[in-house]
């Protein structure tokens, strides 16, 4: 009879040392992969597994309503399930897993130099994705940048050219850009160099809205320049090796990637000088390319430009001094990347040891190209390939090993709403396409033409439009061109004159006077 009264006991007080399995709330609601997320709810005693949108993540009972877990490798927005003794429960809200992003931004490299920098190649373009049609908008620094942080044309933004009143860094309103929306959603946000022409005028006192931790240039510089430290203080650095710039801003990068919570995505936006001028290759890579093949395409100093602009056709043909110093601007240019290729290697490294690197939005791009020699001409702004390209190349572990290589149309106006869709955060104002589609392989619609538009910093102020084959502009001399890109790639024929084309280029002269609005701020209307 006492065994009979000790199985009831049992029988009646075991149901109240376990409730019913249920899974109330997860918290927080996002994240990145290696973030802790607390589990509430009950009966979770005995619980076997615990998963983000199908992949396994470790875990820890706390107690019969808490359970730890932590965002696996692999993981997608999406429900938390975990297994109970009672059956399979998913989270009443998803898990949105934010990835981390990686901004790297050089400073006027045009689109064919990649070639030279092999872990670029190896570890970002060789496991992602390049646009071999990438483009910028404005072919100057300070224009460029205010649009990658943005998403939104020069006419927009407001931000013309490299100084005031038409540009540079206090002509541009920094409420609204991608730091900003990425600080709202959680993210760590770190900027690393180059920010926007003039930001001298501070006295590196000024940190714009959205950045958690700040290295800017005061004088940009490979050797002998001055950061700012979170506008808090400056650090001045000399002329030892191991005071190079490039290699000076990869160290406070991956510093910023170590110190930084499991809990924080991160926004990293590295900047280096190079291959801006004047061209000062590390120490450990001067003369490397000594005996590059001089570069001689066919547009190279061209000999008969009775058919351009006048600001071209009053261009003396480079003399034989003139290419030598372009030949070596050019070598130094391609050395001074090579730093570039390394502070890749190490942030890249960084991430991977943090455990970071596999849900890292990786984009490698640049503000601008460069000419060397080219229609007798050294330098970026002109509306041609040389100028107008520049490097795309993207990877994220999430994307299908789809085809590595995207021919589409595309434009440094994309790169911001791009990292906004990655992230599933919100701007204001954005005027360019996310990307994701297309790296997830889409072949819908997408656009056919391209809007340039430049005030006269170098070349008269002009607007542009530019399709898969064809480019035409305007100045504000009222001197257009028309070039066949398909038969003509070099740009070496203008064909503005042409009564065959003559519908076409109307078109193509209406797209620009309906896209370039409002004009640069020295045109009239045409």
């Amino acid at each position: 009879m006492a065994a009979v009264l000790a199985s009831l006991v049992v029988v009646l007080v075991t149901p109240a040392l376990r409730a019913q399995a249920s899974l109330t709330s997860i918290a927080p609601l996002q994240g990145p992969v290696g973030a802790t997320v607390t589990l509430t709810g009950s009966g979770f005693t005995g619980a076997s597994a615990v998963r983000f949108a199908g992949h396994d993540a470790a875990f820890r009972v706390v107690g019969d309503d808490q359970v730890s877990a932590v965002v696996p490798p692999g993981a997608e927005t999406g429900s938390v399930e975990i297994d109970t003794v009672d059956g399979s429960l998913l989270s009443p809200d998803r898990f949105l897993v934010q990835p981390n992003v990686l901004l790297i931004v050089t400073d006027d490299q045009r689109w064919d130099t990649v070639v030279s920098m092999p872990r670029v190649q190896s570890d970002i373009a060789g496991q992602g994705v390049s646009f071999a049609n990438m483009f910028v908008t404005n072919p100057l620094c300070c224009p460029s940048r205010a649009t990658l942080l943005t998403g939104r044309y020069s006419h927009s933004t407001g931000v013309w050219s490299n100084k005031a009143p038409f540009g540079g860094f206090t002509t541009f309103e920094d409420d609204d850009t991608v730091a900003t929306a990425l600080d709202a959603e959680g993210y760590r946000t770190g900027m690393f160099g180059k920010y926007l022409n003039q930001y001298t005028a501070t006295g590196g006192t000024y940190v714009p809205p959205g950045w958690d931790r700040w290295r800017a240039f005061l004088n940009g510089g490979y050797f002998d320049y001055t950061l700012s430290l979170d506008g808090i203080s400056q650090e001045s650095y000399g002329s030892a090796p191991e005071d190079y710039s490039t290699d000076v801003l990869a160290d406070q990068a991956a510093g910023f990637i170590q110190d930084t919570s499991p809990q924080d995505p991160l926004l990293v936006w590295f900047a280096p000088l190079a291959p801006h001028e004047p061209f000062i290759p590390a120490p450990r890579h001067v003369g490397t390319l000594a005996g590059l093949a001089a570069w001689r395409p066919p547009s190279y100093n061209e000999p008969d430009v009775s058919d351009k602009p006048f600001y071209i056709r009053n261009a003396p043909r480079l003399s034989t001094d003139r290419q030598a110093e372009i030949d070596a601007l050019r070598q130094a240019q391609l050395e001074t990347l090579m730093a570039v290729d390394d502070a890749v290697a190490q942030l890249l490294t960084t991430l991977a040891v943090m455990g970071r690197l596999e849900d890292t939005l990786i984009v490698f791009t640049s503000d601008n190209g460069y000419l060397w020699g080219e229609h007798r001409r050294a330098g970026k702004v002109v509306p041609y390939e040389e100028s107008i390209r520049v490097p795309l190349t993207i990877r994220w572990d999430r994307l299908p090993g789809t085809a590595p290589t995207r021919t589409r149309l595309v434009q440094n106006l994309d790169i911001a709403p791009t990292i906004l869709d990655a992230a599933e955060a919100t701007l204001p104002g954005v005027e360019g396409e996310s990307l994701l589609p297309l790296l997830n392989g889409a072949t819908g619609a997408w656009r056919s033409q391209m809007l340039f538009e430049h005030y006269g910093e170098g070349a008269p102020s002009y607007c542009a439009i530019r399709t898969k084959d064809l480019l035409f502009v305007h100045y504000r001399t009222g001197e257009e061109e028309f070039y066949r890109l398909a038969t003509d790639p070099y740009e070496r024929m203008n064909r503005i004159a042409s009564t065959t084309a003559a519908e076409r280029i109307a078109s193509l002269r209406d797209a620009a006077r309906a896209r370039c609005n409002p004009l640069p701020p020295d045109m009239t209307p045409f």
